[in-house]
């Protein structure tokens, strides 16, 4: 596992707030979004505290905004909600952007066979960066999914035991 292989696999959780690790998250990337003129918008509908490692928490909404920006339009708007649904705290980031081909779409978390797709202005990926999502939030028990039509945008969520 790449991440263990690095030496780095310190799961340390604690009581984050999500809220403030996005909105971090989003003044990093800023410039990324204003390139395109994107539009982020965030929608909570509560503040929640979650038990869980910060860092890996943080590379989860790194990369899944970092995409989202990638392969958003000119002029799109991301979306990012955080909720408590049950028991769970539940994270969704859609964009109106490319969206995933289908022939990509099932093997978006196989480590073998590691998909590519240029982003709106030809950025570049590594592939790896939704492997390593999924495994981060399978390490906090919650679950990592993507539902994406090609040309309408894409929707990653997570959710996390609360």
């Amino acid at each position: 596992d790449v991440y263990k292989r690095q030496g780095k696999t310190h799961y340390e959780p604690q009581k984050i707030d999500i809220l403030t690790i996005v909105k971090d998250q989003i003044k990093i990337q800023k410039k990324q979004a204003l390139r395109k003129n994107i539009k982020i918008v965030i929608e909570a509908t509560t503040d929640i505290k979650v038990m869980a490692d910060k860092n890996m928490i943080a590379t989860v909404i790194r990369n899944l905004l970092s995409n989202a920006i990638k392969y958003s339009h000119e002029k799109g708007i991301i979306v990012i909600e955080l909720n408590k649904v049950d028991s769970f705290f539940s994270f969704s980031i859609e964009d109106s952007g490319i969206g995933i081909p289908e022939k990509y779409r099932d093997s978006l978390f196989d480590i073998t066979k590691i998909t590519t797709q240029r982003g709106t202005l030809q950025e570049k990926g590594s592939g790896l960066g939704l492997i390593l999502s999924k495994h981060f939030i399978e390490i906090h028990n919650g679950t990592l999914s993507i539902e994406s039509i090609h040309n309408k945008g894409t929707i990653a969520s997570f959710t996390l035991p609360i």
